[in-house]
C-alpha cells in the first residue's frame, strides 16, 4: 500500500446535538495517526477542518499529510482507542473506555482499519524554537463532549489554583479568537500559531483539561492541569491519556486538589 487516507469529522453528533469537533480531541486523533504512520512507515494523508493545515504548519508530522476538507470516498470508521498502544493496567486497560470521544467510532474515518500494535506514544516535534521567560501562561474554561459530566471551576478557585503556582512569574490568559476575557489578567487571544508562539515562551501552564492544555503538552513545557470530569470511571480515563501523551504534565482531580491545597504541598 503506497498510502493511508485518513478523514477527521468537522461536526459530530453527540447527545442528539450536531457541534464542531474539539480542538483536543482532533488533536490527539492526529497524534495517534502520526504513530500509527511511525510504526507501519506507510503514509497517511489526512482530511478535515482547514486549520489541520496550520499545525501541519507548526509541528513536523513526518508521514503525515493535509489534502483539504473532505476525502473523495468514504472511508471506514474506526475508534480512537484502536489507534492508541496497547494499555495493559488503569482505567484504559485493554483499550476499553466508557469516555464519548475515547469509544465512539465517528471521530476518525481511515482508509484501512486493521489495527497496529505498539507500546509507547511518540511527540511530534513542535518547529517554533522554546524560549525561557518567567510568563505562566493560563486558560480555565473548557467546552466537553459532554457538558454534563463536567463542572467549571468558580471565579474564587480560579484563583485560587492561579495563586498556587504563580510565584513570582506574569500571569498572562490564552484563548482562542472567540474567547472573552476572564479574571483581571493580561489576555493574548489568537489563532494556532499565535497560542503556540506563546507557550513556547512560557515558563508554565496552567490550565483544565481544554484544547490548549494538548498544545502545552505537545510543546512538552511543564503543566499543571484540573481534571473537571466529575464521574467516574470518566476521570480515570481522561488522566490515564494525558499521561499516557504528555510526561511533562500533572493532572490533579479538582475535589481532591481544592480540599488538600493548604493542608500540604502539591507537588
Amino acid at each position: 500500500m503506497k498510502h493511508e487516507v485518513a478523514h477527521i469529522n468537522q461536526e459530530l453528533q453527540i447527545n442528539g446535538k450536531m457541534q464542531p469537533i474539539h480542538l483536543g480531541d482532533a488533536i490527539i486523533c492526529i497524534n495517534l495517526l502520526y504513530n500509527r504512520a511511525l510504526n507501519t512507515n506507510v503514509p497517511i494523508k489526512i482530511y478535515g477542518p482547514k486549520w489541520i493545515k496550520n499545525l501541519f504548519e507548526l509541528f513536523d508530522y513526518g508521514d503525515l499529510e493535509y489534502v483539504g476538507t473532505y476525502a473523495q470516498f468514504e472511508p471506514m470508521n474506526i475508534s480512537i482507542l484502536d489507534l492508541f498502544p496497547r494499555i495493559n493496567s488503569g482505567a484504559l486497560k485493554d483499550n476499553l473506555a466508557s469516555h464519548e470521544f475515547l469509544k465512539l467510532n465517528c471521530f476518525c474515518k481511515i482508509s484501512n482499519p486493521t489495527i497496529v500494535p505498539y507500546d509507547k506514544i511518540i511527540l511530534p516535534k513542535c518547529r517554533i524554537k522554546k524560549q525561557l521567560y518567567n510568563n505562566i501562561y493560563f486558560q480555565l474554561d473548557s467546552r466537553s463532549t459532554n457538558a454534563k459530566d463536567k463542572t467549571p471551576l468558580s471565579t474564587k478557585q480560579s484563583e485560587q489554583f492561579l495563586d498556587y503556582f504563580k510565584s513570582n512569574c506574569s500571569l498572562i490568559g490564552l484563548g482562542g479568537i472567540d474567547t472573552i476575557p476572564y479574571l483581571n489578567y493580561e489576555f493574548v487571544l489568537g489563532d494556532l500559531s499565535k497560542i503556540i508562539h506563546a507557550l513556547s515562551k512560557s515558563k508554565m501552564f496552567l490550565g483544565v483539561d481544554s484544547g490548549i492544555s494538548v498544545l502545552a503538552g505537545m510543546i512538552e513545557i511543564e503543566s499543571k492541569i484540573i481534571c473537571l470530569s466529575n464521574t467516574e470511571p470518566r476521570a480515570s480515563e481522561t488522566i490515564q491519556m494525558y499521561n499516557l501523551f504528555f510526561p511533562n504534565t500533572i493532572v490533579y482531580r479538582k475535589d481532591e486538589f481544592f480540599r488538600k491545597m493548604y493542608d500540604f504541598p502539591i507537588l
